[in-house]
């Protein structure tokens, strides 16, 4: 939601404001995420945790690059493509956890 209120604010102060908060809930969740794929992972962790690296890697290089490309097209257009990319994953999350809600429910 807060990057999605980086397309409407235009003064210093307010765009501080919104990435301080964004870049700390990112901060916050990482270490959530990377607990909850281990005691997903089971007997894996190992290989799950290096996936996990790895693509935070891969986004950490990919993604400034993409932004940078889509930045000169217009200043908007790489906070565009993060809230679309993330409600993306949102709506993953939530088809996810319905289909194990109802597998779990099947089998019980």
């Amino acid at each position: 939601m807060f990057i999605l209120l980086t397309l409407f604010v235009h003064r210093f102060w307010m765009i501080f404001a919104v990435t301080f908060i964004v870049f700390l809930a990112i901060d916050i969740l990482r270490p959530a995420i990377s607990t909850q794929l281990s005691m997903v992972a089971e007997d894996q962790q190992g290989y799950v945790a290096g996936l996990n690296s790895a693509f935070t890697s891969l986004g950490n290089i990919v993604g400034p690059i993409a932004a940078g490309f889509l930045f000169d097209l217009n200043v908007n257009f790489p906070y565009m493509l993060a809230c679309l990319v993330l409600f993306m994953c949102f709506v993953l999350s939530v088809i996810s956890k319905k289909r194990s809600l109802q597998d779990a429910h099947a089998s019980s």
